[in-house]
């Protein structure tokens, strides 16, 4: 309480708190015996001092925090409020520059507590465990590998074995493999350095195996499992982000039909895309994961899917039991997410050009290519239409998408702009004419969009001439951003 009172003092006169804390809080780590709700609360102490702690005190400090983490329960005293308070002490510190002097005995000592025994204590641990990952990237990097295949087992043990919303431990425990995702793929070897590559690339095939082994158990046996008598088979829609994020990872690792086989890819992106085409949650920072394993699952279509599974028409586990692509899946999730947030529209416009064109559509699938690009084109409309009133960022990309969709097949796309109203095409055109200008905020920017645009100006400039609009001011508009986009495309080559 005395501390607590004095907490703003303390702030401000950091000598004596650094006094203090050497004096009278450390010591007590080392008492024997010692109260254990007394080192809780030193454990808290020093998390809301962190600001006071100077350099030379590092090692006592954060060995006195891993004490506290590892104290185990007495006969009759539970000793989670000591760990608790530890782990929280710890993340206050990592997450305001403190670092700990050893990196790795400090995620040793987390990923060692962790288990299945205590869900509480196991989430807090997977969070602290990500706030470690997240602040030590290359200096824990080469103990990834390891510490993902020990969490993963734990994880497997926690999820519910029916088709129920995932335990808030289990999530935790997902958001922990994703900051470890992205701390390895941080500090990818050089290709030039074969020794280093060729390890690396061991542990990223370990890696993407056992990630492939937790999303067996997540999804596909609660699928095999799952009684007949139920309306749908679909496992439960819980982190759906951050297992988006795992698949993408195992996607992209992937360099043999051996490995695809053994991983059981093909049957984890169909699972996967059943999912995600009923998907209604939207949140802007729980998507990113999503689009990213999209187009992923689309150049990994490009690398390996040589008889064209992903446009192979298969059963939905959903509870219609309708047949569809994986393909038509992935674009159920796209064509919904144009309206759901601003970023998501971005994100839903470039996944749009990336399943229009990236595909083999030749494998037998050309009707499905023309109603994805109709359907794009209509839900794209249809939203431009409700932000039409005044210009806006928002208009590029969807009217970029509305250009992709019209390179493909303009005559279809023409309709699908006239249907509601007879002058919807000239909207359209006279908008891209507007974003197109170098007069516009924010302008076309990359190669591709540059090129996008010049193509479709220019075949909007043959239709309306065929329609006898030459003298139209929507045609000059046209022209003019024809010619700025062509010389602003000669720039950006040079």
């Amino acid at each position: 309480m005395a501390y607590g009172g004095l907490q703003d003092f303390l702030s401000e006169r950091k000598d004596l708190a650094v006094t203090l804390i050497r004096n009278r809080i450390l010591p007590l780590y080392y008492l024997d015996p010692c109260s254990p709700y007394l080192i809780s609360t030193a454990n808290w102490i020093i998390g809301q001092l962190t600001l006071c702690l100077p350099e030379a005190m590092c090692t006592d400090i954060y060995n006195s925090l891993m004490k506290a983490l590892s104290m185990e329960d007495a006969e009759d005293v539970t000793c989670y409020p000591v760990r608790a308070s530890a782990s929280g002490a710890i993340a206050e510190l990592i997450e305001n520059g403190y670092a700990p002097p050893d990196w790795v005995a400090l995620l040793q000592v987390v990923v060692k507590r962790i288990s299945a025994e205590d869900e509480n204590e196991s989430a807090l641990l997977f969070q602290l465990l990500g706030t470690i990952v997240d602040a030590g990237q290359e200096k824990v990097a080469a103990h990834i590998p390891g510490t993902v295949s020990n969490i993963a087992n734990t994880i497997t043990n926690l999820l519910p074995s029916v088709p129920d919303p995932w335990p808030q431990v289990v999530e935790q425990g997902f958001a922990a493999l994703v900051a470890m995702v992205q701390a390895w793929d941080s500090p990818a070897p050089d290709e030039n350095k074969e020794h280093e590559k060729s390890a690396w690339q061991l542990g990223q095939t370990a890696i993407a195996q056992t990630f492939s082994t937790v999303l067996q158990k997540a999804w596909l046996l609660p699928v095999e499992q799952m009684e007949p008598t139920l309306d749908s088979a679909l496992p439960p829609p819980s982190c759906v982000n951050d297992a988006s994020v795992l698949l993408e990872f195992i996607l992209r690792s992937i360099t043999s039909m051996e490995e695809i086989t053994h991983m059981k890819v093909f049957e984890l992106v169909v699972i996967w895309a059943d999912i995600i085409a009923y998907w209604d949650s939207w949140e802007e920072e729980e998507d990113q994961g999503v689009f990213n394993a999209i187009k992923e699952a689309v150049s990994f279509h490009q690398r390996f899917d040589s008889s064209g599974f992903f446009l192979k028409m298969l059963p939905s586990q959903s509870a219609n039991g309708s047949q569809s692509s994986v393909i038509s899946r992935v674009s159920s999730f796209v064509t919904r997410a144009i309206a759901a947030y601003p970023s998501a529209t971005w994100r839903a416009c470039s996944c749009i050009h990336t399943l229009l064109h990236a595909p083999d559509f030749s494998l037998g699938a050309e009707d499905t290519r023309m109603t994805l690009a109709v359907t794009f084109g209509e839900a794209t409309f249809s939203y431009f239409k409700g932000v039409s009133d005044s210009p806006a960022g928002i208009w590029k990309p969807l009217l970029l998408a509305i250009s992709s969709c019209y390179i493909c097949y303009p005559d279809a796309i023409q309709q699908v702009l006239c249907k509601d109203d007879g002058n919807g095409y000239t909207a359209w055109a006279s908008a891209l004419a507007q974003v197109s200008s170098s007069s516009f905020t924010p302008g076309l920017s990359s190669e591709s969009e540059i090129k996008l645009a010049i193509l479709t100006l220019a075949t909007v400039i043959e239709r309306l001439l065929a329609l006898s609009m030459g003298g139209t001011k929507v045609l000059q508009d046209c022209y003019i951003s024809l010619m700025e986009s062509c010389i602003h495309l000669k720039d950006v080559q040079e």
